[in-house]
């Protein structure tokens, strides 16, 4: 019990010495004019940075897929081109030892 009134204290007292400090940048940044009001929250209120950390980690995971499928997209169509010019490579090789009646 001792401990955790101790624990409580301890995280209280450092609530509110930061008190001061958010007051001043309010008064500071919104009532002297510099800021908007929903400009603030954006930078300060922990909720919306939340939901911009996780809008931009969703845009992220949007970006890799795209990127995942453009590459895979990409990797294949190099591939089909690979086995049609190894086909015609081949071709030609056997037309050539037919025209030379050699074997290579």
């Amino acid at each position: 019990m001792e401990d955790e009134k101790h624990y409580l204290l301890y995280y209280l007292k450092k609530f509110i010495d930061k008190i001061p400090k958010v007051i001043k940048d309010i008064i500071e940044n919104v009532f002297e004019g510099s800021m908007s009001v929903d400009l603030y929250k954006r930078q300060h209120d922990p909720d919306m940075l939340e939901k911009q950390k996780l809008k931009i980690e969703s845009n992220h995971r949007i970006f890799r897929l795209y990127n995942k499928q453009q590459v895979d997209k990409s990797l294949k169509h190099i591939n089909d081109e690979m086995d049609e010019a190894a086909e015609e490579f081949y071709h030609t090789k056997k037309d050539k030892e037919k025209d030379d009646g050699l074997s290579l």
